[in-house]
């Protein structure tokens, strides 16, 4: 098949749906279909550049996590999507919106995925969990999109359950975003300082809350013998530098490449995850390589999904 995806902002490996994206196109291509990626700043083969699209007051937000919004360019869908049969819109903002509807006025059926929780925003805005905002914000993306599309993917079945429970009539595919095949028992790095080494993934923001571990090892009796990393990029880094600092073993910050960071989780008795929003933990199942065989014959089952002819929307 030929598969469009269409994301925000692809390229961006410390955004989770972005890395998600990518894989998908990666794991796409190595089943033998043709993969066409629609996204700000999309680079390397088959790929369309988008302009990044401006919003007041969303924009510096986003930008602080990483994230960019991409502006419509009707010029591009009609390149990129020529002789498409599926068009895939992993978000329900602008770009996303403007290529349903040019999906359905060239007669190219539609998929879509929900990879963005509400809660994610409210937390980031920090409103805490906010049950009305969320709600609201579950009715906002129906209308924006979701309420036009009949097949929508689901990373987990959490959040299809959610979906059904704001009213989303569609029909919706539960399938695990997929652990790639680079996660899997091997060769770790080595310490020598007699510590015990803790790691946790994720970005750097009020959902993820690294802020508990921090507090959870400070209390912890044998906090003297912890070193924690923190693999990740987000705007409470040095607010979380600032908490770490009171450890006898400060926190480590960093942010690596997938290599190196498996590297490090090899080397780690222990994964800790303290995240209050998640659609599908994706680092959890990272570190859990003998659940991998299970999640890799559900993952990215283009059978499940586009296996067979979508008439419509």
């Amino acid at each position: 098949m030929r598969i469009a995806l269409v994301m925000d902002d692809m390229p961006v490996r410390s955004n989770g749906t972005s890395s998600t994206a990518l894989r998908y196109a990666d794991a796409l291509r190595e089943q033998g279909h043709e993969v066409i990626c629609v996204a700000f700043g999309a680079d390397g083969p088959d790929s369309f550049d988008v302009p990044e699209h401006h919003i007041p007051v969303m924009t510096p937000v986003a930008e602080g996590l990483d994230f960019h919004f991409a502006l419509p360019d009707e010029a591009v869908f009609d390149e990129a999507f020529a002789d498409v049969d599926v068009i895939h819109i992993f978000l329900p903002f602008a770009l996303g919106q403007a290529a349903r509807d040019w999906g359905r006025a060239h007669g190219v059926p539609v998929t879509a995925a929900f990879h963005l929780q509400p809660e994610n925003a409210t937390y980031n805005a920090n409103l805490g969990a906010a049950p009305l905002v969320c709600d609201a914000i579950y009715r906002l993306f129906r209308d924006w999109l979701y309420g036009d599309i009949r097949h929508i993917h689901c990373p987990s079945q959490m959040i299809a359950n959610q979906l059904r429970k704001h009213g989303y009539r569609s029909q919706l595919h539960v399938i695990s975003n997929g652990v790639p095949k680079a996660f899997c028992p091997g060769e770790g790095e080595s310490f020598n300082d007699g510590l015990v080494h803790i790691v946790t993934v994720g970005r750097l923001s009020h959902e993820k809350d690294q802020a508990t571990i921090i507090r959870a090892i400070e209390r912890c009796f044998h906090r003297d013998q912890i070193r924690l990393h923190i693999c990740g990029k987000g705007p409470l880094k040095h607010k979380l530098e600032h908490e770490g600092s009171r450890l006898p073993h400060p926190p480590i910050f960093e942010y690596r490449s997938t290599d190196d960071l498996i590297a490090l989780e090899r080397a780690c008795p222990l994964y800790i995850h303290a995240s209050i929003a998640d659609i599908e933990a994706m680092s959890v199942l990272e570190v859990r390589p003998d659940h991998r065989r299970g999640r890799d014959e559900r993952a990215l089952s283009v059978r499940s999904l586009w296996g067979e002819p979508i008439r419509s929307w």
